[in-house]
């Protein structure tokens, strides 16, 4: 909760956080969808990226909110990911994005606590890379539970907010011919930052959806982001990393990280920042 945090990589590194399935190995390549008479394969940019809450101006001075969201927008500008996972998102943030991009980037969230306008664990998308076709939450708490509901022992209501993205034909290669709908499904969460239990069960409750989701829509690559609160020797990321590969940790053992980054997270110290989470 006192950390911003960024990470960003491409689809072309998409199955390494994609479902394993038993019979297929886990490999590094484009998004693709195969036909009888074509390949069709499309590389994206998907980001994770906690903007920081614009709540607590008074806690971070000079880097608060309002001196950090012009900056924002021009990373995402200069950029352009096609998708950008949002933690401690407020609707005013979203908005002032959108605003900058002059309608290039709209956005999707839901507040985690329905009767107040608080963070979310939403999505800004570019509008002519992908087109949002659904979008729905859950939250992290046992079933049964109230919409808002705080779960276990954590200190604050959490969600995970899931979104399918057509990915345009204009941006993807392909044979000549009609081409089939290339789909991908991205999940964002914040898990909470004092909740060990709550963070167990929320992963347990992530892995569930991905799986009942390759069951409804198989071959779907399928993408998890967010704040996870988590170090490696967590139950919490024992159970995501055995259902999903690591794509941070793929990069780094592939070499293919080459801006020095060691930790997804890095509260305010930059690269410059060890900690391994």
């Amino acid at each position: 909760e006192k950390s911003g945090s960024s990470a960003m990589f491409s689809a072309s590194l998409l199955c390494a956080l994609c479902r394993r399935v038993a019979s297929s190995p886990a490999s590094s390549r484009p998004l693709q969808m195969s036909t009888a008479a074509a390949v069709i394969s499309q590389e994206i940019d998907i980001w994770s990226f906690n903007l920081r809450t614009e709540l607590v101006k008074e806690d971070d001075l000079e880097n608060s909110w309002p001196k950090r969201r012009d900056e924002v927008a021009a990373l995402l500008g200069k950029y352009k990911p096609a998708i950008v996972c949002v933690q401690e998102a407020t609707v005013a943030m979203l908005s002032h994005l959108s605003s900058k991009s002059k309608g290039d980037y709209q956005w999707k969230g839901i507040s985690r606590q329905p009767s107040k306008p608080d963070e979310c664990a939403g999505f800004l998308f570019d509008v002519e890379q992908v087109e949002l076709l659904n979008h729905s939450v859950f939250w992290l708490s046992p079933p049964g539970s109230h919409d808002g509901e705080i779960g276990w022992d954590a200190k604050l209501p959490r969600t995970c907010e899931s979104a399918v993205f057509k990915i345009h034909a204009a941006h993807a290669a392909s044979a000549v011919g009609p081409q089939p709908e290339l789909k991908v499904r991205v999940l964002n969460t914040h898990f909470d930052h004092e909740g060990i239990i709550a963070r167990s069960e929320s992963a347990g409750l992530i892995v569930d959806s991905i799986t009942k989701s390759w069951q409804d829509m198989p071959g779907c690559p399928q993408v998890l982001c967010g704040d996870f609160n988590s170090p490696k020797s967590s139950e919490a990321y024992s159970l995501l990393s055995g259902a999903l590969n690591d794509a941070f940790r793929s990069v780094v053992a592939a070499k293919l990280c080459t801006a020095g980054a060691r930790s997804t997270i890095h509260k305010w110290q930059g690269l410059s920042f060890s900690e391994e989470m």
